[in-house]
């Protein structure tokens, strides 16, 4: 007889908070009863869920006997993490959030590796970082078609990447602006609205590499890129790569299309591919696909999407779904 989860959302107020709550409902998640819990300033605030708004609570003073699911989106103590797996609950979350919790396990992204994961409860499953996981979703289907030797990566990341005080940084900098007042950073270093600030993107590459060797076992000449735009949510990346084995463009446009989450975007006069129209989506959208050599083996293209949304929310969701299928509900 099948019955609904119970699970907890750890750091509910924040962005990802947001995303994944959204997404529990729209992808129809069955929840028996869920708990959104925080800490600290937040408490006493309420999130909304389905149209209901559920009061949080202190996840430092939470019992976790009875939760199915626990699903972290924001760092935890240490002695939280080990509180929620003594008390038999499965816990999800990005490697930032529950760091040296995975026992060892690669990083699970749903759609590639998921059947990989570890189903025992009380378990810790990490989730890459929402760069890693849309990189490897991005270029997963090439990687099995023709193989990959390199691929030059350069990301234009929104502020919502970095949370909620990022998006009101730039809110309140960009209102400062017009208004013809001085404004003074709030997030970073220096002010983003109006300008674009360069990162070392070490940790990011660092992280990718890692992913793709646990994920494929070979090794990628990878090149990494990134800088933070005046945009609340939505990203946009620069891609060149290499094959191991050479194709046309209405091959490598099949190839692309060819799973789920990578669509085309249909090409005008002017070809011109928007992060605002990939925010809220669960699909990666790709354009400008053009061959660098007469040997089909170097191709460049951009690529669109909600990093926040699809690379962090989404794969811990679905993961949670496999989770539902194999341990907790029968879908006969």
């Amino acid at each position: 007889m099948s019955r609904g989860l119970e699970i907890a959302i750890l750091g509910a107020v924040g962005l990802n908070g947001d995303n994944l709550l959204q997404l529990i409902g729209e992808r129809g998640l069955p929840v028996a009863r869920l708990h959104a819990l925080d800490s600290g300033d937040y408490l006493g605030r309420k999130v909304d869920f389905g149209g209901k708004l559920v009061a949080l609570d202190d996840y430092n003073n939470f019992a976790f006997n009875g939760v199915d699911l626990a699903i972290a989106c924001s760092p935890l103590p240490p002695e939280l993490i080990e509180q929620v797996r003594e008390q038999g609950c499965t816990l999800i979350g990005p490697a930032d959030a529950i760091p040296d919790a995975g026992d060892g396990s690669p990083p699970i992204l749903a759609d590639i590796n998921g059947d990989h994961m570890d189903l025992a409860k009380g378990a810790a499953i990490l989730a890459p970082s929402a760069v890693s996981s849309v990189l490897a979703s991005l270029l997963s289907p090439l990687h099995d078609e023709a193989g990959l030797l390199e691929v030059n990566a350069t990301w234009v990341g929104a502020v919502g990447n970095d949370g909620r005080r990022a998006v009101e940084g730039l809110a309140h900098e960009t209102a400062q602006l017009l208004g013809g007042k001085p404004a003074k950073p709030r997030a970073y270093d220096e002010k983003i609205a109006f300008n674009l600030l360069a990162r070392d993107g070490e940790k990011e590459s660092s992280e990718f590499r890692s992913l793709w060797h646990s994920l494929w076992g070979d090794r990628l000449e990878f090149g990494f890129a990134y800088a933070v735009a005046p945009l609340f949510f939505g990203d946009l990346i620069s891609l060149t790569l290499t094959l191991e084995q050479g194709m046309d463009e209405v091959a490598f446009r099949r190839v692309m299309r060819s799973v789920p989450w990578i669509k085309e975007a249909k090409a005008g006069k002017t070809f011109c591919l928007g992060s605002a129209g990939c925010v809220g989506g669960d699909s990666i959208r790709i354009g400008g696909v053009r061959a660098l050599n007469e040997r089909g083996d170097r191709f460049a293209f951009w690529a669109g999407v909600d990093g926040l949304r699809f690379g962090l929310a989404l794969n811990l969701i679905k993961i949670a779904e496999i989770l539902a299928k194999k341990l907790f509900i029968s879908y006969s």
